[in-house]
């Protein structure tokens, strides 16, 4: 899909779309309870429904509603095979739950997912007991995980934390995981621990460590709403900085997730003339904050980022080559990004390099342009925000296919 982005900004308010990672964690939670639990949430996306669709593995039953969806767990015979779609996070989420429980599974994905990394949660799953048939998928996994201590780095995904945490209290034993370097995007597992709680599962940490006591089962809270998403919110708050003038509700101010610091951020780009700002917590408002870096007075330096290399792209070369393509001044780090601000964006057409923060990002970007922005493979935001070009729309903004 090509869709040309006019420098027409939004203005009006609205309503946050349910977290996908709340709702990841939480659906998975629900497959693993003793009863069942009616999750809520206002929207889903392709990620979302990637997990959905994959609790059949676990043999839960999922029935739809208005609302969002109930959870049965053990419901069926589990499936034996998990298509993960492009979902980082239902891959590295599933493995050692899958393996915790034993249940032999063929595991598959498209895109990028089969060469985004999955070590060291590999090895350090094998080392416990699961088998891998291939380094990469598709692959088959097999054998059930044995608890004591996980080693694994912290600043290589927080994913693999996540999947540990929620895996660990199913085990006999349960286990202790051990981080060898610092924890990056710390918050991600704050809200781990949240759902947890909410699910009845308490695990102690130790700065960087965490210790998880075994035979826990997961009690249903019968019914639990998914908060609002600080991440998607970010690009209509980001637009704002361009003459746009969105209000976002249904975002909790207290919520855990770590992209509620662009709330902070912002209005430190518009402010200071010369800035470092780390992304290594927030990775995923790298995007957007290279946008509104991009246009103004002085430089920006964006560091703690080698991880973006990872995602749905090679995320730093992607927002390089696509501000650059418009009239931006960057230069591509390592490990971040050099921004120098300009008066305006000339505006133009980029690829999309099949990242729906790309797309959203460059959307913002038209607004400071002179001739707007085309963006190809726009399609992309169905993997997070499908309804992103229709809530543009409806604030105000121009979107021509």
């Amino acid at each position: 899909m090509r869709v040309h982005i006019s420098p027409t900004p939004p203005s009006g308010t609205l309503t946050a779309l349910a977290s996908k990672s709340d709702a990841h964690r939480a659906l998975l939670a629900a497959a693993l309870a003793e009863a069942p639990t009616e999750i809520v949430f206002n929207t889903t996306s392709a990620d979302i429904e990637v997990t959905l669709n994959g609790l059949s593995a676990f043999g839960a039953k999922v029935e739809r509603s208005a609302v969002g969806a109930t959870i049965f767990p053990r419901a069926m015979p589990p499936s034996g095979f998990l298509d993960c779609g492009e979902s980082g996070s239902t891959l590295r989420f599933v493995l050692p739950l899958l393996t915790a429980l034993g249940l032999p599974t063929e595991i598959g994905g498209r895109g990028r997912l089969p060469e985004r990394p999955l070590s060291p949660l590999r090895e350090v799953l094998s080392e416990h007991g699961a088998e891998f048939s291939a380094e990469k998928l598709p692959f088959a996994l097999r054998g059930r995980l044995r608890g004591g201590e996980f080693r694994l780095p912290g600043d290589v995904s927080s994913q693999y934390v996540t999947g540990l945490l929620m895996a660990l209290p199913l085990l006999a034993v349960g286990g202790r995981i051990t981080l060898t370097t610092a924890l990056e995007s710390r918050g991600y597992v704050e809200m781990t621990l949240s759902v947890l709680r909410r699910f009845g599962v308490e695990i102690a940490a130790d700065g960087d460590n965490f210790s998880v006591r075994g035979g826990v089962k997961y009690a249903s809270p019968r019914r639990y709403v998914v908060e609002g998403d600080w991440s998607n919110a970010a690009f209509f708050l980001a637009a704002n900085c361009f003459g746009a003038a969105v209000s976002v509700e249904n975002l909790r101010a207290d919520s855990a997730q770590p992209d509620r610091i662009v709330t902070e951020l912002l209005p430190a780009l518009r402010t200071a003339e010369n800035r470092v700002i780390s992304v290594a917590q927030c990775p995923d408002l790298a995007p957007v904050l290279s946008v509104v870096a991009a246009v103004g007075a002085g430089e920006t330096r964006l560091t703690g980022a080698a991880r973006l290399r990872l995602k749905e792209s090679d995320r730093l070369r992607a927002i390089a080559a696509t501000l650059q393509a418009v009239g931006g001044d960057v230069t591509e780090m390592a490990d971040g990004l050099i921004i120098r601000g300009v008066q305006k964006l000339r505006g133009g057409e980029i690829d999309s390099f099949n990242d729906h923060r790309i797309v959203m990002a460059m959307t913002v970007a038209a607004l400071a342009s002179e001739n707007g922005v085309t963006i190809r493979r726009a399609e992309a935001v169905q993997k997070s925000y499908p309804q992103f070009f229709a809530d543009w729309e409806r604030l105000g903004g121009r979107v021509e296919s």
